[in-house]
């Protein structure tokens, strides 16, 4: 009966997205990889694509929690931003 429950359903069959976590290499920083997460829920369908695009990038520390990694990740209009500051 919950409103928000059948939006939630109808979105999760017909376009399931979740945000994605992952790391990238950095250079000069305390540990050797930097945490990272998308701003938004990418759909499902970019997972795959979208951990490879993300695997190819290597940062230079300074990086601070909340800096855009990857602006617009394949072409979603969705961020990929740092979840750590190192």
């Amino acid at each position: 009966q919950c409103k928000l429950g059948k939006e939630y359903a109808y979105d999760e069959f017909y376009n399931p997205t979740r945000i994605l976590t992952s790391t990238v290499v950095i250079h000069n920083a305390s540990l050797p990889r930097l945490p990272v997460k998308t701003d938004k829920p990418i759909p499902k369908d970019l997972i795959f694509p979208a951990v490879e695009e993300i695997a190819r990038v290597e940062m230079e520390a300074p990086v601070k929690m909340g800096d855009i990694i990857i602006e617009n990740l394949l072409n979603t209009g969705i961020n990929v931003i740092a979840t750590r500051s190192l």
